[in-house]
């Protein structure tokens, strides 16, 4: 007896540790999460093989020499561009894709020095895409061009995830004519223009974006409608941290984060107030009652969540002509879902059931 229960209290000793180890590599996970617009940027601009500027105009033109590396065009299989230094010097646009349905990725490149050209694809964005579907633009470092840093023209279904845009003339990323777009976990700072804008589009996602020091708006929507933002970072941007205009209607906004933008302060201003709202039944907060956390408002004073239920008690007033508030700011910033479990985490867990499982099978002989 003392050695089968000796043996028991060693195998629950080993799965506590592996446990421990689930536990500290999914703590490990979220603090990467949060913390990943802090990417260091010099270990992202790693390995990368100079390529002169890439030109791709249908799906015929996905081929080695516009830099593919892999794929075949198809979801289970995209074409992968990967691990390029593009250089543009004065070249119209660093990576143009145009007309194209089949399924691709642009990863881990380094885009940048591009100038303006009259042509449809040499307007000066690092990576322009037009009437495309089916892309995703990732892990990629986008600086010191013209234009924009990422250009939407008429294009939908695309995902732009986890880029470094910065120093650019215009825009980080403009989308035009463009919907059911996802933009998410991008770090976009010191632009000379907005952080996104949305010209005339509509049911696009922007999630999980720090967008902070740039000389425009944050988010900027111009007759752009059924939009949602949630999740996002918006600091110290000269203009609004996120600025509807007249025609962009029924758009979302909650959840996100307002520090020190359009001039405001560490107390509420009615001069300087962070975002602005001309459109028409645009949303500051979800259907359960999540606002959005403004900095100036939250710290107005130690008394202003009186049941202590998270929700500052009164509205925070947005600035424009239509009266929009936000009507359930919050008193702390709101921490986004935990993100999903990677593939190598999986593996642990797997490996843990598996143990737990011959464990229970030994036991029972």
């Amino acid at each position: 007896m003392v050695g089968t229960k000796g043996n028991r209290i060693a195998k629950v000793l080993v799965l506590s540790f592996v446990l421990l180890m689930v536990l500290g590599y999914f703590s490990v996970g979220i603090a990467q999460a949060s913390h990943s617009n802090a990417i260091n940027e010099n270990l992202k601009i790693k390995d990368y093989t100079s390529h002169s500027p890439i030109r791709i105009n249908s799906n015929s033109d996905f081929t080695s020499d516009n830099g593919v590396v892999s794929g075949s065009g198809t979801k289970d299989d995209p074409y992968i561009i990967s691990g390029w230094d593009i250089d543009a010097h004065g070249a119209g646009t660093a990576i143009y894709i145009g007309n194209t349905t089949a399924y691709f990725v642009v990863k881990n490149c380094n885009l940048h020095n591009t100038s303006y050209h009259s042509s449809d694809y040499e307007e000066g964005s690092g990576i322009m895409l037009y009437n495309v579907i089916n892309g995703i633009i990732v892990d990629d470092t986008i600086y010191d061009n013209y234009d924009n840093s990422i250009y939407l023209d008429s294009s939908s279904d695309n995902e732009i995830l986890n880029n470094i845009i910065h120093s650019n003339s215009y825009d980080g990323i403009d989308a035009e004519h463009s919907s059911s777009n996802t933009i998410t976990n991008n770090s976009i700072y010191q632009v000379q223009g907005e952080g996104i804008a949305l010209w005339y589009s509509s049911q696009n996602a922007l999630s999980s974006n720090s967008i902070y020091n740039n000389s425009g708006d944050g988010v900027d929507l111009e007759y752009s409608s059924n939009n949602s933002m949630k999740y996002n970072i918006f600091s110290n941007n000269s203009g609004y941290g996120v600025y509807i205009d007249t025609g962009s209607n029924n758009n979302l906004a909650y959840a996100n984060s307002f520090y020190y933008n359009a001039n405001s302060g560490d107390a509420y201003n009615s001069w300087f107030i962070q975002a602005y709202d001309n459109g028409t039944d645009n949303h500051w907060n979800s259907t359960d009652g999540v606002g959005n956390y403004w900095y100036d408002w939250a710290n107005n004073n130690d008394t202003n969540d009186a049941n202590n239920d998270g929700i500052v008690d009164w509205p925070y007033k947005l600035a424009g002509d239509v009266g929009a508030e936000d009507y359930y700011p919050l008193k702390t910033p709101y921490s986004a879902p935990v993100p999903e479990f990677s593939s190598g985490l999986w593996i642990i867990v797997i490996a843990l059931v598996a143990m737990l499982g011959m464990v229970r099978l030994h036991n029972k002989h």
